[in-house]
């Protein structure tokens, strides 16, 4: 085998919580994530020379050791012992700085690929434990489904599923800083909580219209909350069950029981976006 391709999801947050903030000065967090239909397409490929090669259609993209996908690789042949001869081409469909964990989704893109391409016969498990480092929305990624995520993202615990429904996700004009966005929860006198517990028993139900009405996001009202908001209310206008937007920003989703009615949104939607979708919950990932 001398090239693997593999489509790698992004996620939304059903809901988002931050609970803390360690001493390392990564945050401590309470979220349920779920993947969807929405894909970077990432390719390993033998080269026969040494190295690692890292290439994209977005020139936006940097490619080297900066990029997630480029230290997830060095870290998968690290942790092999392989000598690395690899050239990894990264198709981007995801926007980015959008709170869609594009940037991890690579990284795990690039994980699966480089074990599926070497027949390293690695676990899940240890595939995560190599991408913890480098992100802590990798293993997530790795991982795919519904799951319930704490600790600082990296402890899962598998959620119900979403009820199968129709998810439309749009990317405004502007972008979030993950970064800027976590200072000002921290600078926050009070920082708003999210009930996840709640979501739980939402998802058990298997009811989309309790869903959506318990979805939340802390950082929503620290990220142009009227700009997200009037994005939100178009989707609620459109038929969505609940909206909601996506980890830090700045990408909003709303879920719909009818792919007619989302497809209709998605339109509406569009002449104000950089980019709208519409895609599908996802069960876990293969490896």
């Amino acid at each position: 085998m001398n090239q693997v391709t593999v489509q790698a999801p992004c996620k939304i947050n059903l809901i988002l919580g931050c609970v803390g903030r360690l001493s390392s000065g990564y945050h401590q967090m309470d979220m349920i994530m779920q993947t969807i239909s929405l894909y970077d397409t990432v390719t390993a490929g033998k080269t026969g020379k040494p190295g690692i090669v890292l290439s994209c259609n977005d020139p936006k993209v940097p490619c080297n050791e900066t990029n997630i996908a480029f230290r997830c690789a060095q870290g998968f042949f690290k942790a092999t012992g392989i000598l690395p001869d690899a050239a990894i081409t990264i198709e981007k469909n995801i926007p980015m700085m959008a709170g869609l964990g594009g940037g991890s989704a690579d990284g795990a893109g690039a994980l699966v690929a480089l074990n599926r391409l070497y027949g390293s016969g690695l676990t899940k498990e240890q595939l995560c434990a190599i991408a913890l480092p480098y992100g802590a929305d990798i293993p997530f990624c790795i991982v795919g489904g519904t799951q319930r995520a704490q600790g600082i993202g990296e402890q899962f615990t598998p959620a119900p599923p979403l009820p199968p429904c129709w998810v439309v996700v749009a990317k405004p004009l502007f972008s979030v800083s993950t970064k800027e966005a976590f200072a000002q929860i921290d600078a926050a006198p009070a920082p708003p909580r999210a009930n996840v517990e709640e979501m739980l028993h939402c998802l058990g139900q298997g009811d989309l219209e309790q869903v959506g009405a318990a979805m939340a996001n802390v950082f929503e009202a620290f990220c142009s909350p009227e700009k997200i908001g009037k994005i939100k209310e178009q989707m609620k206008v459109c038929g969505a069950a609940g909206a909601l937007m996506s980890g830090s920003g700045s990408a909003v989703f709303g879920l719909f029981q009818e792919e007619k009615a989302a497809r209709a949104c998605a339109a509406c939607l569009k002449p104000e976006m950089e980019s709208v979708f519409v895609a599908r919950p996802l069960g876990e990932q293969p490896l």
